[in-house]
């Protein structure tokens, strides 16, 4: 008789670990950035997971789409196939409608920002049920759906520390509509591109802390390989577990296509034709960049140009470096040293520029053409700048500001199918025609997004 009992505590703890709703689980997600403005990104995901009693198959869809800066809607759903004990039930899970707004970011290195879901009970709601021989039981096997309209609220952050790390996390609260299910969640994500952004890794992980009704406080862990295909597609290989007191363990796979909305759906932001007339002149260094770039000298002509119809006139400055002061950005001190030495150099002259080049790239945009048929790829540069306008009359420097110039050309009409790695690649001479082409823009960027005139200016 004990040993009945016994077997039927295993049996009941087993099914414990599956009764759990897709929402009733810790979104690994949930501290992701959203996608790019006038961008949209469709991914799919399988999962086979296995323990010493249960195979659970497991497929899943989700639509994100960049609505403005910093701010998304995205949509998913899936399903489940369980079966164990001779026993087998599928069926679809509850669909989750999200919205994230982050509206925080630090030289765009680290972001902050919220998200919100609302877990609508849409997914499979009648659970089979079978004979036990052992436990002399009918057992049921459970649904795949809340019994009650849920939400989840989560802070959410990233830190970009360089161009091959990214490192976010989230703090959630996860509630039902009659309060009675509540749980606190937290996860973090850690992202790996030491080789550049065409193959990188990345791992992740997500508790929910149960602190009304009886969610279990669940864990989960994904761990495998961020590989960029061409067109806008990516492949996700990798393992999936939930560590419970019978832990699922087994392979995952997941497919995503990144792309650009239409322009006539997600027009670009009407800029004014010129920006404001500022009275004095301005001087303008050299541009500083902490990695190699496609031409300085280039890049400097072209803000110098851009800069001319902004201010009456501008004098160009070899170096921000004063004899016995040496310029340092990141020390206060000195750099007001330095800027009050250059104001005593130049007593006409009232404005400085100080221009940092944060990054520059070149992608390839899959362009117009017919799926596998015929493709007209696009090559897009940007260039990110830092920029501070500084006031040497009044010795006072406004904040910082980002600048992001781009340019686009065509690489020509190819076949997909009849395309090779080596099409893929960007050329030397490529990389620098598009990235010029983006340094023209720069000035004019530039200008547009200096500080709005004060008045006796």
């Amino acid at each position: 008789m004990k040993a009945k009992i016994l077997i039927l505590l295993l049996l009941v703890g087993s099914l414990e670990a599956l009764s759990w709703p897709s929402g009733a689980r810790p979104d690994l997600s949930a501290g992701g950035k959203p996608v790019p403005a006038g961008h949209f990104r469709l991914s799919g995901f399988g999962a086979q997971l296995t323990n010493d009693t249960w195979d659970d198959q497991r497929l899943g869809i989700r639509f994100e789409l960049g609505v403005a800066r910093g701010l998304a809607l995205d949509l998913a759903s899936g399903s489940r196939d369980v079966s164990g004990h001779g026993a087998f039930q599928n069926g679809a899970e509850d669909m989750r409608i999200g919205l994230a707004l982050w509206p925080l970011s630090y030289k765009d290195k680290l972001s902050l920002g919220v998200s919100g879901h609302l877990l609508l009970p849409t997914g499979f709601r009648d659970g089979q049920s079978y004979y036990d021989s052992t436990t002399n039981a009918v057992v049921s096997l459970p649904a795949f759906s809340l019994e009650q309209t849920a939400g989840q609220f989560a802070l959410g952050g990233a830190w970009t520390p360089g161009r091959a790390a990214e490192l976010s996390g989230y703090l959630g609260y996860f509630g039902t509509s009659d309060n009675s299910e509540q749980a606190l969640r937290w996860g973090m994500n850690f992202a790996l591109m030491p080789f550049g952004k065409r193959i990188g890794a990345s791992m992740g992980y997500a508790q929910s802390i149960t602190r009304v009704g009886k969610l279990p406080d669940t864990e989960a862990l994904r761990a495998g390989l961020d590989i960029q295909l061409p067109w806008g597609f990516a492949l996700h290989p990798g393992i999936y577990a939930e560590l419970e007191s019978d832990p699922l363990m087994g392979g995952a796979v997941g497919l995503s296509f990144t792309s650009r909305m239409p322009r006539s759906v997600f027009p670009p932001r009407p800029m004014p034709k010129s920006a404001p007339l500022r009275t004095g002149a301005i001087m303008l260094p050299p541009p500083l960049a902490e990695s190699p770039m496609a031409g300085n000298q280039e890049l400097w002509n072209e803000l110098r140009e851009g800069l001319a119809p902004a201010f009456e006139y501008v004098v160009p400055l070899e170096s921000l470096d004063r004899p016995g002061l040496p310029f340092d950005e990141m020390n206060r001190a000195s750099f007001w040293n330095s800027m009050a030495a250059l104001h005593a150099a130049y007593p006409n002259v009232r404005w400085l520029l100080i221009t940092h080049v944060e990054d520059e790239t070149v992608t390839r945009d899959r362009g117009l053409g017919i799926p596998l048929l015929v493709a007209q790829p696009k090559l897009e540069a940007a260039c990110k700048l830092r920029v501070q306008l500084v006031d040497l009359f009044e010795q006072t420097a406004y904040p910082e500001r980002t600048v992001l110039a781009t340019a686009m050309m065509s690489d020509g009409v190819k076949s997909p199918l009849l395309s090779t790695i080596e099409d893929e690649k960007i050329s030397v001479a490529q990389t620098r025609e598009i990235t010029l082409l983006a340094y023209r823009n720069a000035g004019r960027e530039v200008a547009l997004a200096l500080p709005p005139r004060e008045d006796g200016e």
